[in-house]
């Protein structure tokens, strides 16, 4: 745990942007779920929704499978070559 704090710490004394779940999570997680048609895990769909509400247009995940369904995101793996 307390190596996940300190990486934690890392980023935000780093100056990157922490978003976080806005007023309008519950209505956009709705939104996100109804669209999709397979069964997604609900912390998939609460991220999407998040990424969202806070504008962000793509995600690094090392599971790109588990979010090709959200074609209003652009998914990468960062381990891979290709980015």
């Amino acid at each position: 745990m307390q190596k996940a704090l300190k990486i934690v710490q890392e980023y935000i004394d780093s100056g990157v942007k922490i978003i976080s779940q806005q007023d309008i999570q519950i209505q956009t997680f709705v939104g996100v779920a109804n669209i999709v048609k397979t069964r997604k895990k609900v912390f998939d769909i609460s991220l999407a929704a998040t990424s969202i509400d806070n504008l962000v247009s793509g995600l690094y995940t090392k599971n790109v499978d588990y979010f090709k369904e959200f074609d209003f995101l652009k998914i990468e793996d960062p381990l891979t070559e290709e980015v």
